[in-house]
């Protein structure tokens, strides 16, 4: 999928999916060293399998699901365009399958789309997410927006910030619109939008979205989380780790504890994007 303001098709070429076997073998590896999370990547995963024969993303993940010591997966990031409800479907059925869901947006707003070729609409989009709320239960989504794309108007704008208010985003990853030299969109210097705009309108979404998602983790207060442990802040002696649904916890805990462990947390507090909490055991 080219869209007109990436760079990656041209300096990587077509899409190749890597041989099934080999990432089998090498999540045993992983989980041999004692690896419980895996994360498959890829520029758009559910284009994983089109070169291939008797494959697919899911088919992949379903596979990946039988290992044992798999405890939780998770995957970024699929195109809108091409999500289909089954595979929503038959991810929902596996438990490992962590409740995120990434899925970039990158405008709200369906003229804009257009000109990035992103081959979906607002309406199409807010479609696929109702949906996965539906099947997947608690699931928290995250998606990516470019501001100030070129030719972006006052008006497109604040179908965007409509558009994100509306879908109540846990997370939204934002960048100022940069030229790619080579890419369609860098060619349109004439309509491209000022730095003061843009960085005004950023800060706008930056608001908005520090408001949604404070509101949104309030709702993990005085639950107890399953919190995969990252690290150890050796300076406050506070642990970091993260929930199913991809939110970052601080917690305290009477016992140590060791990265790659799970420890559940009660959340006894939560600003926009961190929760703090104590370790229930």
């Amino acid at each position: 999928d080219f869209c007109t303001y990436c760079i990656v098709p041209f300096t990587r070429g077509r899409v190749q999916s890597r041989d099934p076997e080999s990432i089998l073998e090498e999540v045993r590896r992983c989980v041999d060293n004692g690896a419980v999370e895996i994360t498959l990547l890829g520029q758009n995963v559910n284009d994983y399998g089109k070169d291939l024969s008797g494959w697919d993303f899911v088919s992949l993940v379903e596979r990946v699901a039988t290992i044992d010591g798999v405890r939780r997966m998770r995957f970024m990031s699929p195109h809108p365009a091409n999500f289909k409800k089954d595979d929503i479907t038959r991810l929902a059925n596996l438990p490992q399958v962590t409740p995120y869901y990434h899925l970039p947006l990158q405008s709200g707003d369906d003229e804009i789309l257009r000109r990035m070729n992103r081959k979906y609409t607002t309406s199409e989009f807010a479609e696929l997410v109702g949906f996965i709320r539906e099947s997947v239960p608690n699931v928290a989504i995250g998606t990516d927006l470019i501001v100030g794309f070129p030719g972006e108007s006052d008006e497109h704008f604040q179908n965007t910030f409509k558009f994100l208010e509306k879908m109540e985003f846990d997370v939204v990853y934002m960048a100022i619109y940069s030229p790619r030299p080579g890419t369609a969109a860098a060619r349109q210097e004439a309509s491209f939008v000022p730095g003061e705009v843009a960085k005004a309108r950023y800060d706008e979404l930056l608001r908005l979205q520090e408001k949604i998602s404070y509101s949104i983790n309030q709702r993990y207060v005085g639950t107890l989380q399953e919190v995969l442990i990252d690290r150890e802040d050796k300076t406050t002696g506070k642990f970091i780790g993260r929930t199913p649904t991809n939110k970052t916890v601080v917690f305290t805990s009477i016992r140590h504890v060791s990265s790659g462990e799970f420890v559940d947390v009660r959340i006894n507090e939560a600003k926009s994007w961190v929760l703090y909490g104590e370790a229930a055991d």
